[in-house]
């Protein structure tokens, strides 16, 4: 029961924020993105208690997948955000880069719902497929390019933008 509070708390602390930031500005790209990023993290969150709470393999299963999609989701929406944060006029499609990083999402995020990453649910732990290949490539490169990225606004700003940027590293 503890956890099921901490779950519903956690989950609500985190719409809040996301509806706070999206009233605040709701056009923006930094907005849209934080809210992504947190409705990654509430579908992650859910999938995660659902999967420690089922009957059978098979539902375990089914929900660690349902995990992996929203880990794809995270570090994409995290990836596009740090270099729209804090300004809100830049474009996500200006950079090339994302041009490649979208549909590769796309497609991970895809293959993370289907036996592909996941082939079953022996002695207890889900067997990776051949599909885990390309979701640990993205999870590394995408982490890693977003940490890097956020560094280096980090070590280029100054101000209140560097105070706030110090913030979104902190919290990262």
């Amino acid at each position: 029961m503890f956890e099921f509070l901490v779950l519903v708390v956690g989950i609500s602390a985190t719409m809040f924020v996301a509806l706070v930031v999206l009233l605040k500005d709701t056009k923006g790209p930094s907005a849209k993105l934080f809210a992504a990023l947190a409705s990654g993290m509430i579908g992650w969150s859910l999938t995660t208690y659902f999967s420690l709470h089922t009957g059978s393999d098979q539902e375990t299963l089914a929900w660690i997948r349902w995990i992996m999609f929203f880990v794809v989701v995270q570090n994409t929406a995290f990836f596009l955000l740090v270099p729209v944060f804090p300004d809100s006029n830049q474009k996500i499609l200006d950079e090339k880069k994302n041009h490649l990083v979208i549909p590769f999402s796309i497609l991970v995020a895809s293959i993370a719902l289907t036996p592909f990453l996941f082939s079953g649910f022996e002695d207890g732990a889900p067997q990776p497929g051949p599909g885990i290949a390309l979701f640990l490539a993205h999870a590394i490169f995408i982490g890693a390019a977003s940490l890097m990225r956020l560094f280096r606004s980090l070590k280029r700003s100054k101000g209140i933008k560097r105070a706030q940027l110090a913030y979104f590293f902190a919290g990262t």
